[in-house]
């Protein structure tokens, strides 16, 4: 049974502008990949809120090599580290992989199809940049799509207390605490370009 919202434990983090090392906003984040890959958007198979086969898609899939690391996006508590795809779980088309939320000033992030650090626990406090985890390739076979990426996710900040005391969620109110993390990612694929053409001219700098 659905516990109500007002009594889901919601967690306040300062706001990162009024923070005296932070000059820009997106100061406070770290992509979650470097390199980051191109962002999908509108009917992309990995886009946000695409219908596909068997649900609706509530993360963004950044298709990554295998063995790519994976970064924590902003300071925060694990509040869940679970089972994402697999047979385990009842997806029989899909390898097994884990998801670890983070809750954050932001919301509940969801790092999914990954391999964590054997390291992190439940409660643990991880700090913006901090690798949390590798991608794992989740598809079994290969056909013509990428077979690895990261499944990120925004949900609102009540998601930690319904993983934790709903098992049969409602479809309805799960998708209410879906948050669009596109226009995020776009902005974090523009900051980790920066970093990359930064790093490229110190090193021909360093050549000189």
């Amino acid at each position: 049974m659905l516990i109500e919202k007002e009594k889901l434990k919601v967690k306040k983090r300062e706001h990162p502008e009024i923070q005296a090392n932070y000059r820009h906003h997106m100061d406070y984040y770290h992509p979650p990949l470097l390199p980051m890959p191109d962002i999908p958007v509108c009917l992309h198979y990995g886009a946000y809120m695409v219908k596909r086969r068997h649900d609706v898609h509530t993360g963004i899939d950044l298709y990554t090599p295998k063995g790519s690391l994976v970064y924590a996006v902003e300071d925060g508590d694990i509040i869940c580290i679970r089972k994402f795809t697999g047979t385990s779980i009842g997806y029989d088309w899909w390898n097994e992989t884990q998801n670890i939320d983070i809750e954050g000033y932001t919301g509940c992030l969801g790092y999914g199809e990954i391999e964590p650090d054997p390291q992190l626990k439940v409660g643990d406090i991880v700090k913006k940049g901090q690798v949390i985890g590798k991608v794992i390739p989740v598809l079994k076979e290969d056909r013509g799509r990428a077979m690895s990426m990261l499944h990120f996710s925004i949900h609102r900040h009540c998601f930690g207390d319904m993983i934790k005391a709903v098992e049969n969620k409602s479809k309805e109110n799960f998708y209410d605490l879906q948050i669009d993390p596109t226009m995020l990612l776009i902005q974090m694929k523009h900051k980790a370009d920066i970093i990359k053409i930064a790093d490229s001219m110190r090193i021909e700098v360093a050549k000189i």
